[in-house]
């Protein structure tokens, strides 16, 4: 089983940022999706980066390159996109919290079983999970980079991370942390889920 990881957006990308523009998704979630490569290889699991340019790569390449992966693992691998969200427009602060799963409106049972196992084991850890409607842990919307991918279990996982100023007050320790506490909580996530469905 191969686990691909895809990391959102680039550099270049317009918004994707805090109203104050400290914190920027593109380099978050490159941190994180490195560290949970790095901590899935060490437990003997077969992990790579999709999206290894600091610039964005078009949503066409990212899925060539995820379905040519697919394609030299022998079809046995699940993707897994990262993504650092934000609440409101960006003009101002908002106090969102918690992690989305997400999933195509084409998605297959297999996506939408692993996106239920990622939200329930995220609930355990704890960690507050945002619903679309109750009893669903997963979202259903037209993402490209799940809708266009041929890995029978393809979300995209998102937490809110672009916090409120008084917020990142408080945590601005912890800020430099934030990152390992992200990728140690994902591996966590996808390694349970892993074995629940493929061992």
């Amino acid at each position: 089983m191969k686990v691909l990881i895809d990391n959102g957006h680039g550099e270049n990308t317009p918004g994707k940022r805090s109203p104050d523009g400290r914190l920027r998704e593109w380099a978050y979630s490159r941190e994180i999706a490195d560290m949970v490569v790095v901590g899935l290889r060490k437990l003997g699991i077969d992990a790579e980066r999709i999206v290894k340019e600091d610039t964005d790569v078009p949503l066409s390449e990212r899925c060539r390159r995820a379905n040519a992966i697919y394609k030299e693992a022998g079809k046995k691998a699940i993707l897994v996109s990262i993504h650092c969200n934000a609440a409101g427009n960006g003009s101002s602060w908002m106090s969102a919290k918690g992690w989305s799963v997400f999933v195509s409106n084409n998605a297959s049972s297999n996506s939408k079983k692993l996106a239920d196992c990622l939200g329930q084991v995220a609930e355990c850890i704890p960690v507050p999970v945002r619903k679309q409607m109750p009893g669903r842990e997963y979202w259903e919307q037209n993402l490209a980079i799940c809708r266009d991918t041929n890995c029978p279990s393809n979300i995209r996982l998102k937490k809110v991370l672009l916090l409120h100023p008084s917020r990142i007050r408080k945590e601005q320790k912890l800020m430099k942390h934030y990152p390992l506490l992200c990728s140690s909580s994902r591996i966590d996530l996808i390694l349970l889920v892993i074995r629940l469905m493929f061992c």
